[in-house]
């Protein structure tokens, strides 16, 4: 989950209440249970967005959320690591980024 810009991945679960409404779906078999993810997407030094962007040197954002993201899960929660089984989701400005990954790293 991806915020937007300006935003948080803390806005997935305040006012978009993302927790509150996949519960129902979950409980009545509607969907799998899954989990949800927020990784950090801010760069540290000047709280702007990453825009998704890789620059050697400079912004590491997209390798960050395709591979590491990806490893730190498999390797810490009990997850598919399928492709299939993974997807991503974005509001605002994220979306960009959103579909920047999932068309480029299918």
């Amino acid at each position: 989950l991806l915020p937007g810009w300006p935003g948080s991945s803390a806005t997935w679960y305040g006012s978009l209440h993302v927790t509150t409404k996949r519960k129902p779906l979950m409980e009545s078999g509607e969907v799998a249970p899954f989990s949800l993810v927020s990784p950090h997407t801010l760069l540290p030094v000047n709280t702007t967005g990453t825009g998704c962007a890789h620059v050697p040197g400079k912004v590491n954002a997209e390798p960050c959320l395709t591979r590491d993201v990806s490893q730190i899960l498999l390797h810490t929660v009990r997850l598919d690591g399928s492709a299939d089984c993974a997807a991503v989701a974005a509001y605002s400005a994220g979306g960009h980024c959103a579909e920047k990954l999932s068309v480029a790293h299918r």
